[in-house]
């Protein structure tokens, strides 16, 4: 069993049993005949190894998970050797384990009876937590997920059958299987997999990376030229006419004119462009992060001011090149009704 299970193998055992003379007469009530007095005195007939492979596009998305920063973990029901086989199979499993100290491979593969008998303390001394559990239980996935979540990290839990609901529920996402998942697994998750393939949640990672991204270049497109504005309108206060009044480098008409034609359709583009070729080989961001970090801040006020820097400029060639600094007089009076 060993041997084949080693071999990612799914193994089933056969044995007989010949009914007694009283069982043979009762054979139209066997159904009412108690399990363990069936069970018992059986002719070990012999093991059938089962493959069950892999789907082809799990291997490659697996590694992308890595490249992306996302482990993957799998939870299964299956015999510990066969799970361990799938697991290196897949790249879930690191092909080398040599290269690391024995108390991270041990940490690494795990049954749910070793793992339930861990408190949470105990669990949270283990130098990594178990990349495979096998012979799971629901309860097993569930403390896995509060595992997961007291090292602070996000979860995405993958499920198909009633005894996962409870841990599709706890998950921060819970993804059920829409052609092999039951009504209640549905029910429970928060995301339905139509073609229960798992390289459809690295798209979906790739699809909200691409618009979390997107949604800050838009913010910092819209932001940086308000502030700029700001920062032209407010410098340009220095420049007075001869009666002493500051004098508006924009008018209402140009400031509406910048906010809505020049800016909207760059900022439209800049929301719908495509996801950058690097994109899944960044590092995941903060699930607390907002879209206000502090590099969106910097940007803002750094291209901010270098555009309010390039239009005063060019004010002052004009004002200072061709006008002879002869500002005029009442140009506030003129913006005001060629804004109106």
């Amino acid at each position: 069993m060993d041997s084949l299970s080693s071999k990612g193998l799914r193994v089933l055992s056969f044995a007989y049993r010949h009914p007694t003379d009283d069982e043979h007469k009762n054979v139209e009530d066997w159904s009412k005949i108690e399990r363990s007095q069936v069970e018992r005195d059986l002719i070990f007939v012999g093991l059938i190894g089962i493959y069950d492979p892999p789907r082809p596009e799990t291997a490659p998305s697996v590694k992308k998970c890595h490249i992306a920063g996302i482990n993957v973990r799998m939870v299964t029901g299956d015999h510990p050797s066969t799970a361990k086989a799938i697991a290196q199979e897949v790249g879930i499993i690191p092909h080398d384990v040599h290269t690391y100290s024995a108390e991270v491979v041990k940490a690494m593969v795990m049954t749910a009876s070793e793992f339930d008998a861990l408190s949470d303390d105990q669990i949270d001394q283990l130098p990594v937590l178990p990349l495979v559990i096998a012979r799971c239980a629901p309860q097993t996935k569930v403390r896995l997920i509060d595992a997961l979540h007291r090292r602070g990290q996000f979860c995405a839990m993958t499920g198909d059958g009633v005894n996962d609901s409870p841990s599709l529920k706890k998950a921060d996402v819970g993804i059920a299987m829409g052609l092999n998942g039951s009504d209640v697994a549905k029910d429970a998750s928060d995301i339905v997999l139509s073609d229960d393939n798992f390289a459809s949640i690295l798209n979906a990672i790739e699809e909200g990376r691409r618009m979390g991204d997107n949604i800050q270049k838009f913010v910092l497109q819209l932001l940086g030229l308000n502030v700029a504005q700001a920062i032209f309108l407010m410098v340009g206060l220095v420049f007075k006419d001869p009666t002493g009044f500051s004098v508006f480098p924009l008018s209402p008409v140009q400031a509406l004119w910048i906010i809505i034609v020049t800016s909207c359709f760059p900022a439209m583009g800049l929301g719908l462009e495509k996801a950058s070729a690097d994109i899944m080989e960044k590092p995941p961001k903060d699930s607390k992060e907002n879209v206000f970090t502090w590099e969106i801040l910097i940007d803002m006020f750094v291209y901010g001011t270098i555009m309010a820097s390039c239009c005063m400029i060019a004010f002052c060639i004009v004002l200072y090149g061709n006008g002879n600094g002869e500002i005029g007089l009442q140009c506030n009076v003129l913006c005001y009704w060629l804004g109106k």
